[in-house]
């Protein structure tokens, strides 16, 4: 039983889940405070209000996990900072005590930065999966290649049937062989040394998946602190 636990939190699930919970905890907050913030009406109108607050809320809440996985940082780490100052109007209501002030600051921070720190963990782990995959790709990649060379190679050793007129020589059609694919080492040796840290320039430069650019982006920047904290011993 304890085993299954541990794997599951170790899991993609795991983190899928909790951050479900905290945009769904976060998404309200944002809602109603564009339904404080509208002009006050009833019926029909505010029903397409809240309509409205909860498009809002959604699209700027989930703004933070969209811009993580697209390998945008900066842009997810400003939503998250809109969505503490949305929290704290939220809570800006009601006595104003150094006690609320403290809880509502914390919980306004806490919110936004879980969502953040969990967007990043998704991205991660699904980037780390996707680059342990890619070996398998290289190798099937490889594989045909050598099957094509082999047959290449085993018609033009043919001999040809004894002709006693003469013939003319045929003509042979040269076949290019695919250009042999980088390995993820070489391929994140190039990358740490060109300093790119944009996964989209790295999937269109090197051809790959953006998952996999950002693995390689992460592990070139792992190898980094590897290396610097070792020279620094």
């Amino acid at each position: 039983m304890t085993e299954r636990i541990n794997a599951f939190l170790r899991s993609e699930a795991a983190l899928l889940t909790l951050l479900a919970m905290a945009l769904i905890s976060q998404t309200p907050h944002t809602a109603v405070l564009f339904h404080r913030l509208s002009p006050a009406v009833d019926g029909p109108a505010n029903l397409a209000t809240w309509l409205h607050a909860v498009a809002y809320a959604i699209a700027l809440e989930f703004a933070t996990l969209v811009f993580v996985v697209r390998g945008q940082r900066k842009l997810a780490w400003l939503f998250a900072g809109v969505s503490i100052a949305v929290n704290l109007l939220y809570y800006a209501i009601g006595e104003i005590t150094p006690i609320y002030v403290l809880s509502a600051l914390m919980v306004s921070v806490a919110l936004p930065s879980s969502i953040a720190f969990y967007s990043h963990s998704v991205a991660e782990h699904a980037g780390a999966k996707d680059a342990a995959e890619t070996p398998q790709d290289d190798a099937q990649d490889v594989d045909t290649t050598d099957a094509e060379t082999a047959q290449t190679g085993g018609t033009s050793t043919a001999q040809l049937p004894y002709v006693p007129a003469p013939a003319q020589p045929r003509k042979r059609t040269a076949k290019r062989r695919k250009p042999a694919k980088l390995t993820p080492e070489q391929r994140r040796a190039q990358i740490a040394e060109s300093g790119i840290d944009n996964a989209a320039e790295v999937a269109a430069q090197y051809n790959v998946s953006m998952r996999t650019a950002q693995a390689d982006i992460a592990a070139t920047r792992n190898a980094m602190m590897q290396t610097n904290g070792a020279t620094g011993d």
